[in-house]
């Protein structure tokens, strides 16, 4: 293997490590954390969140991505592919202060912990100045990436590439279009029996549906589980340990 491929492939399993540690936390946070643990488990995750960003960004492993760049002829696409990614992620990581990342990240986790009480409490305003300081972020964040028509063009960009608001709004509006027509008419023909919906359901039993559906699938038990969480999710550690929860 290319020498300078194989740093970078040293460098990228350290930051997933980390990454991974982080995603321990936050399962943790959202399977079992007790309530007093929030604060302290927001902090370390922001900590570890810094240490990844500044890890991804250091100034000389910009010039080894620059540098593999230049080696199209010498790695197989699937190695040059990686590198061009990771150097497009690279280049709008560094406009993002490390600083910045901690502080984000330490927003979104006390934000999910004030959803919990304000879900408890069925009171919106328990969870409101959280939610706004969050928005507030990726406001600040669009902005520090930047963009040429709207600032969403600069999030949408980080799951959707070379997706643009303008597109989607197009798109959005169409299905709009059909779809209040297509309800309208469900409206006006004879409606199904539902009552299923709103029956009691025994937990245990519920589980172990969730259970069944998951080996339905193929899901591999040896490399994954089932838990309970506020929120279903699914969170990725690595290849070999992928987990969901089920509420």
């Amino acid at each position: 293997m290319n020498k300078q491929y194989e740093a970078y492939q040293n460098r990228m399993r350290k930051i997933a490590d980390i990454n991974g540690a982080i995603s321990v936390m936050a399962w943790d946070k959202e399977v079992n954390l007790p309530k007093k643990g929030a604060a302290a488990r927001s902090q370390q995750i922001a900590t570890l969140s810094g240490m990844s960003h500044e890890l991804f960004t250091d100034k000389e492993f910009g010039k080894e991505l620059e540098a593999l760049t230049q080696l199209n002829g010498e790695l197989t696409p699937q190695q040059y592919r990686n590198v061009e990614l990771t150097l497009k992620d690279y280049e709008r990581s560094t406009k993002l202060p490390t600083e910045f990342v901690i502080r984000r990240s330490q927003a979104v986790s006390e934000a999910y912990h004030a959803w919990i009480k304000a879900r408890e409490a069925n009171d919106f305003g328990v969870y409101k100045d959280a939610l706004k300081k969050v928005v507030g972020f990726c406001k600040e964040t669009a902005e520090l990436i930047g963009y040429e028509a709207h600032p969403y063009d600069a999030l949408l960009n980080i799951y959707e590439p070379n997706t643009r608001t303008a597109d989607l709004t197009v798109l959005f509006k169409d299905v709009r279009e059909q779809l209040v027509a297509f309800v309208k008419e469900l409206k006006e023909k004879p409606q199904v029996e539902n009552a299923f919906l709103s029956k009691f359901y025994n937990k245990d039993k519920q589980w172990d549906f969730g259970l069944n559906l998951l080996k339905q699938m193929g899901y591999d038990f040896d490399a994954g589980r089932q838990d309970v969480s506020a929120h279903p999710f699914t969170i990725t550690f690595a290849p070999t340990d992928v987990r969901v929860t089920t509420r």
